[in-house]
């Protein structure tokens, strides 16, 4: 017998209902450009605060706490809190703050952009490649001097 409240049907087929909390979708076209760029930091905080996403209520809005993102990113308190600047500074999320007595408490939410390639990503991400290229180019040519010059020593 099949539990019908356990299944949703999406373009007329049957599809197993996904349990909140078990799933987040990985941003990769913000993934990709924060490592074009060369912004290590806000791609592991990107990557963690993605991992928070359906434990609240609102699906995109996750508040964890600073020390629980140097946690699990293994970066220390200044490497995350410039991650979030560079997040925020890129439009990826906002950040909504809200003190409650002593205690401060972060809000981020993450945004569309994260999940679409936008024209300035798409450059950024072809310039990397390129530069990749062109370095491992030159690592070839460079090793093949090497070995010529063993071959054919002078």
């Amino acid at each position: 017998m099949i539990n019908i409240e356990e299944y949703e049907f999406i373009n007329g087929r049957r599809v197993k209902k996904s349990k909140p909390g078990l799933y987040a979708k990985l941003p990769i076209p913000a993934y990709r450009y924060l490592g074009s760029i060369e912004e290590h930091f806000a791609q592991d905080v990107l990557i963690c605060l993605v991992s928070f996403v359906g434990l609240q209520k609102e699906t995109n809005v996750v508040n964890p706490s600073i020390e629980m993102i140097m946690s699990l990113t293994k970066r220390s308190e200044r490497s995350v809190r410039q991650g979030i600047n560079v997040l925020i500074s890129k439009g990826f999320i906002s950040k909504k703050t809200e003190r409650r007595g002593r205690f401060q408490y972060n809000e981020y939410k993450i945004m569309e952009t994260c999940y679409t390639f936008t024209n300035e990503m798409q450059e950024a991400i072809g310039v990397a490649n390129r530069k990749v290229r062109m370095s491992n180019t030159l690592k070839k040519q460079k090793s093949l001097l090497r070995s010529n010059r063993q071959i054919n020593p002078k």
